[in-house]
């Protein structure tokens, strides 16, 4: 019987900014990008969300966390970064620290689509 190797866990809390594109704004979904020195690398870890309660769209909270988000200063956000043979393999964006930090409970309203982690920025990915 082979056994995998076991996901070792290590918490994080990283700055983080809101990554705007078209894509994201026609599908109601808000991407946002937390980086910072991780393991001796410079790390981007971006989450793409969107809102688990349908009428918060309709109640226009869609655009209104967007401009939280842009406004806000000292963004920051924890995070639960997953490794494998000591090899960083994933995360998971602990939404009631983004609730927190962004002083706006509706945070706590979310659900993550996809993640990614790069050595580059979205933003200078074109995306």
């Amino acid at each position: 019987m082979i056994f995998g190797v076991k996901a070792e866990y290590k918490k994080e809390e990283l700055p983080f900014c809101y990554i705007k594109n078209k894509e994201d704004i026609e599908a109601g979904g808000i991407t946002i990008e937390a980086y910072g020195e991780i393991d001796g690398e410079m790390k981007f870890l971006s989450a793409t969300f969107v809102l688990s309660d349908l009428k918060m769209y309709d109640r226009n909270d869609y655009e209104d966390m967007i401009r939280v988000i842009e406004e806000t200063k000292n963004k920051k956000v924890s995070l639960d970064l997953r490794y494998k043979k000591e090899r960083l393999v994933g995360f998971n964006l602990d939404s009631e620290s983004l609730a927190k930090n962004l002083n706006d409970e509706r945070f706590n309203k979310i659900e993550i689509l996809i993640t990614g982690i790069d050595d580059k920025s979205a933003a200078n990915r074109g995306v």
